[in-house]
């Protein structure tokens, strides 16, 4: 008996979950994105929540407000993080119940999901003390992407400008490199290769 339909959560759509939807429909998104993940440790919500801030509401994030985010979801990740780790974990499990292992590991995918919509709306009821801004998109973009790196205290930022450019152009967003940075992602870019093969 099939009850996917019953057990596909159903979510009251907000901006961001929206623009997530669309963005991450991109396989090469959803690519990177896991990659940022599993390579650097980047939240793929905050990720997102990063550029989203940039390209719909035109807001810069300081160091401060990447001080916040954590503070607000660092709890609710960890809840993330242990179904992730719980799910992948059944993933590599034993053949010999094939069926019954995709059952599960299709309703922890579905829970999964949901805790990833609950920090999606922790996210989107933030509020912060920085006003719109007439900068453009592109540098908007790499800017709270850079500003998250640092945040993070990771080494090579160069992937900020890579994950920039494949966003703008998967929705086909005006992308000049002059109005991003001049960084060269090529540290970024020879993993995300190595990860790949």
């Amino acid at each position: 008996m099939n009850q996917a339909a019953d057990l596909q959560p159903q979510f009251v759509e907000h901006p961001f979950w929206k623009f997530s939807l669309r963005v991450y429909a991109h396989k090469i998104i959803e690519q990177q994105c896991l990659f940022l993940q599993n390579e650097y440790g980047l939240n793929v919500n905050v990720l997102l929540f990063s550029a989203w801030q940039a390209i719909e509401n035109k807001r810069l994030l300081a160091s401060r407000d990447y001080q916040f985010i954590q503070e607000t979801t660092e709890q609710w990740n960890k809840k993330v993080q242990t179904l992730r780790t719980l799910r992948h974990k059944l993933k590599n499990f034993s053949d010999s119940a094939v069926e019954a292992q995709a059952d599960i590991n299709e309703k922890l995918k579905n829970i999964e999901l949901a805790a990833e919509y609950i920090e999606q709306t922790m996210l989107a009821s933030l509020s912060f003390t920085s006003q719109p801004t007439s900068l453009t998109t592109p540098f908007l973009v790499e800017q709270n992407l850079y500003h998250y790196s640092m945040h993070l205290k990771l080494e090579d930022a160069t992937w900020a400008s890579t994950f920039n450019e494949t966003l703008h152009e998967v929705l086909n967003l005006k992308y000049s490199v002059a109005s991003a940075s001049s960084v060269k992602p090529l540290n970024f870019l020879s993993k995300l290769r190595a990860w790949f093969r």
